[in-house]
């Protein structure tokens, strides 16, 4: 992994992207713009730190679709909620 990659995850706002990268490989692969991208979309969908979403649930970046993504877990927190 470049470590202007890591720097530029750490300027989007992630505390540990070396963490992050280690336990989902397959952030390395992406551009920036498109990390910079579902952050945006997250926020756009009403989500109030995408950040902390992404750290807690890296995978959602890899989701072909953000729309998608938000709505699975917007229903896994729903669930969560009634239980």
């Amino acid at each position: 992994m470049r470590s202007d990659k890591i720097a530029h995850l750490h300027e989007l706002g992630f505390a540990d992207p070396v963490k992050m990268v280690t336990s989902f490989p397959e952030i390395g692969g992406l551009a920036i713009d498109n990390v910079r991208r579902k952050i945006a979309d997250l926020r756009d969908l009403g989500f109030a730190d995408p950040v902390k979403m992404i750290t807690s649930f890296p995978p959602i970046l890899g989701s072909a679709s953000t729309t998608s993504a938000a709505g699975s877990l917007t229903c896994m927190s729903s669930a969560s909620e009634t239980h």
